[in-house]
């Protein structure tokens, strides 16, 4: 008697959970979406005071997956797209409801584009969106983006005071993880970084460390001769002064690294070398000249 007491117990439980796993699936298939897509649609915005559209949000609560389709934010006032995305795919992990944090075992981003405009008063058409001083106290946003992949990204920058504009286009990235948390993740892509940046194909490869308990991945900077000159417009401060001269070698390397008490740590060291530096004054008078400067940096966690 006990005996079919507890089977009807258990197969009343069984039923219950099978039940609600049931709403649970098809509330994330069919009536999710439409709520998240309305609340990410008015959140962002508003963030943003810009125009936002989105195609579609896919859920899929047994894998914790969120997929978002046709992402476009329009310039403020205007047609012209400021930023885009054909697909963004997040594979969540239940650790992001404890924490209050962004948790994702997987990332891809799928044909981004972003518009960036440098008008005639140097100012930029996305000054507004920077973090203001007044920010720095508020409590940062917890993140930990995993085996991240960007596919045939492209990006416009059109300098108005130079006449110029610059196209970066088929940029196809990985990352094994940009996380400002602890966070352990079993996987790891080897991290590369691929484009054509005004016609010129430049690509660089990293390497994996198989057989290390610590999931330790290298990515080589390595560069000669680099202009300084032609980029210093783009710093977001005034140098007092003119520097006609400044080029900068680099022998450095970046480390993704994380060991088993989930402690991840991206860490940035080499030699960085700065040559035939020239500083002048308004009336193009040598103020400074720096023949050679040899930065020799300790590794340091830049997160």
């Amino acid at each position: 008697m006990f005996s079919l007491l507890q089977r009807g117990v258990f197969k009343k439980i069984a039923i219950g959970l099978a039940g609600f796993l049931l709403f649970f699936v098809l509330f994330g298939l069919f009536a999710a979406p439409a709520l998240i897509k309305k609340a990410v649609i008015k959140e962002i915005s508003h963030y943003l005071q810009r125009e936002v559209a989105i195609e579609a949000i896919q859920v899929n609560p047994l894998r914790l997956s969120l997929t978002f389709k046709g992402f476009t934010v329009w310039e403020r006032g205007s047609s012209e797209v400021l930023f885009s995305f054909q697909e963004l795919f997040l594979n969540l992990k239940i650790v992001s409801l404890f924490k209050g944090a962004l948790v994702a075992k997987e990332a891809t981003l799928q044909t981004p584009f972003f518009h960036l405009i440098r008008h005639q008063d140097e100012s930029y058409n996305i000054d507004d969106l920077l973090p203001s001083p007044d920010d720095k106290d508020a409590p940062p946003f917890l993140f930990s983006l995993n085996n991240i992949r960007v596919i045939d990204g492209k990006m416009v920058f059109q300098d108005t005071p130079k006449g110029a504009r610059h196209l970066i286009e088929n940029i196809q990235i990985d990352l094994p993880f940009i996380s400002n948390m602890d966070y352990y993740v079993d996987t790891f892509v080897t991290p590369s970084f691929g484009a054509l940046i005004n016609g010129t194909q430049y690509t660089l490869r990293g390497r994996t460390k198989p057989f290390e308990t610590s999931l330790q991945t290298d990515f080589d900077i390595t560069f000669k001769d680099l202009n300084l000159t032609t980029y210093l417009a783009y710093l977001p401060w005034k140098i007092k002064g003119r520097i006609p001269s400044a080029f900068l070698d680099a022998d450095a390397k970046l480390t993704f690294s994380q060991g088993q008490k989930k402690d991840q740590r991206l860490l940035l060291h080499g030699q960085f070398l700065l040559k035939n530096a020239a500083l002048d004054d308004q009336e193009k008078r040598p103020v400074l000249r720096l023949p050679y400067v040899a930065v020799n940096l300790a590794s340091s966690d830049i997160m």
